[in-house]
């Protein structure tokens, strides 16, 4: 009997439980392989969290949250892109780092991952943009060329 729904089981319940940090590094990548959509849970999970992430997020402070990244960034990395849509996931990281008050560039674990994706599926022009582009600027006050005065 095969175990990769027994892996696929774990994925999902580690995913309900905002672990999947936990569980990742662990996550066969062969013998067995599981479905395309378990790797792409723990990655989206990592990702987006769940209800619980809110409540963790505001308990430690942002610690947990980059801890969540961090291992969206590893897995990438280290998980081969047949195992998963990369451009599922890249959607979702895109949404995610547009979301960010100062877009993609200020979250540069959001921009590594997309880079990432972008590179697995050899789109190599879009994962060069979002580091091209310059950051943002904050206004400030006293500055004689600021609208806001």
């Amino acid at each position: 009997m095969t175990q990769a729904p027994l892996w696929e089981k774990w994925v999902r319940e580690f995913a309900t439980c905002d672990a999947v940090a936990d569980l990742a590094p662990h996550i066969p990548v062969a013998s067995p392989q599981l479905a395309a959509g378990a790797y792409e849970a723990a990655l989206l999970s990592l990702l987006d969290g769940n209800g619980a992430a809110a409540s963790v997020a505001a308990a430690t402070g942002a610690g947990a949250r980059r801890r969540e990244l961090s291992c969206l960034v590893e897995r990438v990395r280290a998980w081969p892109p047949c195992l998963y849509a990369g451009a599922t996931v890249a959607r979702a990281v895109a949404r995610a780092a547009a979301a960010q008050p100062g877009g993609v560039r200020s979250a540069p674990l959001l921009m590594e991952a997309l880079a990432l994706l972008h590179c697995h599926s050899g789109h190599h022009q879009a994962a060069l943009e979002p580091c091209l582009q310059p950051p943002p600027s904050p206004c400030n006050p006293m500055c004689s060329g600021c609208s806001s005065m």
